[in-house]
């Protein structure tokens, strides 16, 4: 794998605290030779946030995590960047999970709402554990933050890098506390 440094922005709105020291634990255990600069963003919208972290960053690979997902296993960032190593990649995205303990505490109706969660998936791009090439994202003029304050960016962003590059899926995985 190509030698990469990574700036992790994380959006936080009321995190608890707890979670932020599980991701924070698990980015310092990462197995990675890169730099790694963590930006926290918060009192803002979701897509100004990540926004601001990616004008605030000092890399070229940007990664979205959001503040209740917990990257699984110490080769999570190499396993999630090296896509872009690939001329034509212009994103990767982690699969989800939601832990099963954590969907046990939920009442019927939610649990319900949240039964296809149950499984690993897939997203087609989504923040949760996302990593792009800073030089895509500014092509395509960053995430809409005018229109897309709280839900939505995630797939306009999506079509957008889907028309200047591939969007890879290397089955790395977050666990998502929410």
């Amino acid at each position: 794998m190509k030698f990469m440094n990574v700036s992790i922005i994380i959006p936080t709105y009321k995190p608890n605290p707890d979670l932020l020291n599980q991701i924070k634990k698990s980015i310092k255990n990462q197995d990675f030779k890169g730099k790694i600069e963590v930006l926290f963003q918060k009192n803002r919208g979701l897509a100004e946030n990540i926004n601001n972290g990616i004008k605030k960053s000092k890399y070229g690979i940007i990664i979205t995590l959001h503040q209740d997902c917990v990257p699984v296993g110490n080769r999570w960032i190499e396993n999630l960047i090296e896509p872009l190593n690939k001329e034509n990649c212009v994103a990767s995205v982690s699969d989800v999970e939601l832990p099963v303990e954590l969907w046990k505490t939920f009442d019927n109706t939610a649990k319900i709402l949240s039964v296809k969660e149950q499984k690993i998936i897939t997203p087609l791009l989504d923040e949760k554990g996302c990593a792009y090439k800073k030089s895509a994202l500014k092509r395509v003029r960053l995430f809409e933050e005018n229109k897309f304050r709280t839900a939505g960016e995630d797939f306009d962003i999506y079509i957008k890098l889907s028309k200047v590059g591939k969007i890879a899926y290397p089955h790395t995985k977050v666990m998502h506390y929410n």
